[in-house]
């Protein structure tokens, strides 16, 4: 089979492909915990999310499940096949334009903040900026909790991408500010 033809990966399914490879043998259940406990808002994937993926990834042969002895509720321990490692693999390599400027939620919020007033542009820039140093905050303490490969230089990304956060509340607020003593 020519590799156009093989299957693609999302982004959902390698994420939690990975963190299958990483944590295996690992619980549906577990890997929902793992997405809970991470700082970084796309990964929050629900329970509602976590069970259809594992389905899919089961159906396509890229993951093994065992079920735990003794479990009433039927709970499976996963693992990577080699089919499914290979499937990871590629999903690693292929990199394309759309990965690299992410949608930005806050960012697009600040296109239209020119509907708020001037007063609630202001707590809203404050409250963005508390929400950003606290997820700062929470990605050092997460930071040292966990392992994982590139670890130092995936800690520094995100650090950058808040700080980037913070730079640009920053210039709005100089921005509103100089456009509210001139008004």
């Amino acid at each position: 089979m020519a590799e156009s033809d093989t299957y693609q990966m999302t982004e959902n399914e390698g994420s939690l492909m990975s963190l299958v490879l990483r944590s295996q043998p690992v619980t549906a259940y577990q890997l929902i915990k793992m997405y809970e406990d991470s700082p970084v808002a796309s990964y929050n994937v629900s329970k509602g999310g976590v069970y259809p993926l594992v389905g899919r990834l089961k159906e396509r042969g890229y993951l093994t499940a065992e079920r735990v002895a003794g479990d009433r509720r039927n709970t499976e321990t996963l693992n990577c096949t080699d089919l499914g490692r290979d499937a990871l693999r590629r999903w690693t390599a292929h990199l394309n334009d759309s990965h690299i400027l992410l949608a930005d939620p806050m960012r697009t919020r600040i296109m239209t903040l020119n509907l708020l007033s001037r007063d609630e542009q202001l707590s809203w820039i404050v409250a963005a900026r508390e929400l950003v140093t606290g997820r700062k905050a929470q990605l050092l303490e997460y930071g040292l909790s966990i392992d994982v490969p590139f670890q130092e230089i995936i800690q520094a990304a995100h650090e950058a991408e808040l700080d980037g956060q913070l730079a640009t509340l920053d210039k709005l607020l100089a921005i509103v500010v100089r456009e509210t003593e001139a008004a």
